[in-house]
């Protein structure tokens, strides 16, 4: 398990964080995309970006991520 921190953003703009523990990137974007009904949320393993979900778009970086 890797801890995954979240960052919720409105207008661009951090309004909140929360780290959770998760199995993979995979696990981490699903339970991301459930969240993300009121904000856009990015997706941070350590220093690595993993994917921005917001409740109507496909996760960005999620293919690049998986091909790696």
């Amino acid at each position: 398990m890797a801890s995954y921190n979240f960052y919720f953003l409105e207008c661009g703009q951090i309004v909140g964080n929360a780290s959770r523990e998760f199995a993979n990137d995979l696990d981490a974007v699903d339970k991301a995309r459930k969240l993300a009904k009121r904000f856009e949320i990015d997706i941070w393993l350590d220093d690595k970006w993993i994917a921005r979900v917001n409740e109507a778009a496909e996760p960005l970086n999620i293919r690049e991520q998986m091909a790696t």
